[in-house]
C-alpha cells in the first residue's frame, strides 16, 4: 500500500536512529548551544502526551536548518547524515536529471559503511522513501537507479525486490505516468491529507507554539497540494501569518 507522509517518516527512520541524531546536532547547531549541551545523553522520547483536557498534543524534535541552498561540499557528517540532508534538498526539485544525479551520489556514499548491512538497512529506507515522495520519476527512471544499485552496491541487490514490490502496489505496472495523469484516487487522497495536516500541525506547533483553534481547523481541512507546500515551507516562516498566505 501506498506509504502515507513519506517525508515525515523518512526523516523520523532516519533520525530515529540516535547516531544518525548526535552526528547532524554535531555539524549543524551552533557552537555556543553546543557548548551547553551534551549529546551522549541524547535519546528518543515520545511523541504525543494527553493534556489536562484529554486532548492529544505532539511534540517533535525540531531540527531548523535551511538546507535548500547547502552545496554538496557544505553538506557534511556521516554517511547516514549526509544522505538525509542530500534528499530532503533535492526530493522537490522539478529537475529529474538533477534528482537522479543525487540519488546515485547517494548509493556511492553507502560503499564508505563498513558494516554492510547497515547499508542494506538504509538503503531500503531511502529507496522507499525517494520512490513514495518523488512523483516525477518514471518507470525507466526507477530502473535506471535499480541498475546503478546493482552495479555499485551490490550488496543491497535484494532491495530491488523491494522496488519491484513498490511499482506492484502502486499500480505503476502500466506506467507512473499514466497513474499520475489518472490521478490518485479520492479515498487515498483523503487519507494522505490527514496525515499531512497531522505533520504540518506538528512542525508549526514545535516552531510556534499552541496553535490557534481556527487555525488548526483550517490545516485539518486543506488538500494534498496546500498541505505539502506549507510543510516544504517550513524553514522559510517567520510568523503565523506567512501560514495563512497559503492557506488563502
Amino acid at each position: 500500500m501506498k506509504i502515507q507522509n513519506p517525508h515525515d517518516r523518512f526523516f523520523r527512520e532516519s533520525m530515529g536512529n540516535v547516531t544518525t541524531a548526535k552526528d547532524f546536532l554535531t555539524h549543524y547547531l551552533p557552537k555556543n548551544v553546543l557548548q551547553i549541551i551534551d549529546l551522549n545523553t541524547l535519546e528518543p522520547q515520545k511523541d504525543s502526551f494527553i493534556n489536562q483536557e484529554l486532548e492529544e498534543g505532539f511534540s517533535d524534535l525540531l531540527f531548523k536548518v535551511d538546507i535548500s541552498g547547502f552545496s554538496d561540499e557544505e553538506i557534511k557528517g556521516k554517511v547516514q547524515t549526509r544522505i538525509l540532508l542530500t534528499l530532503l534538498r533535492d526530493i522537490f526539485t522539478k529537475d529529474i536529471d538533477e534528482l537522479i544525479h543525487s540519488i546515485l551520489k547517494c548509493i556511492h556514499y553507502l560503499l564508505e559503511l563498513e558494516d554492510k548491512q547497515t547499508g542494506i538497512e538504509f538503503l531500503e529506507t531511502m529507496i522507499r522513501y525517494v520512490f513514495s515522495a518523488a512523483k516525477y520519476l518514471t518507470k525507466d527512471d526507477m530502473n535506471k537507479i535499480r541498475r546503478e544499485i546493482e552495479t555499485t552496491f551490490p550488496e543491497g541487490s535484494e532491495v530491488t525486490m523491494t522496488l519491484a514490490d513498490i511499482l506492484r502496489e502502486e499500480g505503476m505496472k502500466k506506467g507512473w505516468e499514466e497513474g499520475l495523469e489518472k490521478g490518485i484516487e479520492k479515498g487515498i487522497e483523503l487519507g494522505q491529507a490527514k496525515a499531512l495536516s497531522k505533520t504540518a500541525l506538528q512542525l508549526l506547533t514545535a516552531k510556534f507554539g499552541v496553535l490557534p483553534k481556527e487555525l488548526t481547523e483550517e490545516i485539518s481541512k486543506l488538500d494534498v497540494i496546500k498541505l505539502e507546500l506549507i510543510i516544504s515551507n517550513i524553514f522559510n516562516y517567520n510568523h503565523l501569518d506567512d501560514v495563512k498566505k497559503i492557506i488563502s
